[in-house]
């Protein structure tokens, strides 16, 4: 399924609630930013986020509970700052390369 929404140059997770969840989680919709501008990136975190909301409502159901935007929002907020914060992708020679020029300039050699 496709849970990605983009308005402007920004993506969103949005999803609507599955009927067999509605009765612990009642906002019908659920619509939050990924924070990227990047497609691929997006489709990447919504695929993962739709697991973690799916495991969050099995557990709501499982437990008896019902919706916590708090719990809520820690779900969301791991993902979205993880992914943030990555190492962008670099093959593993160049990190190298770049760590042996680093050090041959401290130690004056070349």
């Amino acid at each position: 399924m496709n849970y990605l929404l983009k308005k402007e140059d920004r993506f969103y997770f949005n999803s609507r609630v599955p009927a067999i969840f509605c009765a612990h989680d009642t906002r019908g919709v659920v619509r939050f930013a990924l924070n990227t501008d990047s497609k691929k990136e997006a489709a990447r975190l919504a695929f993962i986020k739709n697991e973690q909301i799916e495991t969050y409502w099995k557990k709501l159901v499982k437990e008896g509970k019902k919706y916590c935007d708090k719990e809520f929002n820690v779900i969301i907020n791991d993902i979205i700052l993880s992914s943030s914060e990555k190492e962008p992708d670099v093959p593993i020679a160049s990190k190298s390369q770049n760590r042996s020029r680093a050090s041959s300039k401290k130690t004056g050699g070349g």
